[in-house]
């Protein structure tokens, strides 16, 4: 039964130490002066930051390119058709 009893204090102790503890970090916290980066850090984090969300620009080939290479394969084909003559007629 005392197993029982020390369980059901554990959690209520343990909240009222974690309570004590944050009460404390929140005063050292308050206490810190407020330090911000050198103009130069900043602006470079944030140029960097700014350029790796930037879409990469990829050199890609022209859009046309495999649709005028299928044309003339169409066409060239048609040309050596037509050029040879029908079988039988020399």
């Amino acid at each position: 039964m005392s197993d029982k009893i020390r369980k059901s204090e554990h959690p209520k102790d343990l909240d009222d130490g974690l309570d004590h503890e944050l009460a404390g970090i929140r005063e050292d916290w308050k206490r810190l002066d407020p330090v911000e980066p050198p103009e130069l850090v900043d602006r470079a984090v944030l140029n960097r930051a700014r350029r790796d969300l930037e879409p990469a620009r990829k050199t890609r080939p022209l859009r046309w390119l495999g649709g005028l290479a299928t044309a003339t394969v169409v066409v060239l084909a048609l040309t050596v058709m037509l050029d040879q003559s029908p079988p039988g007629v020399d």
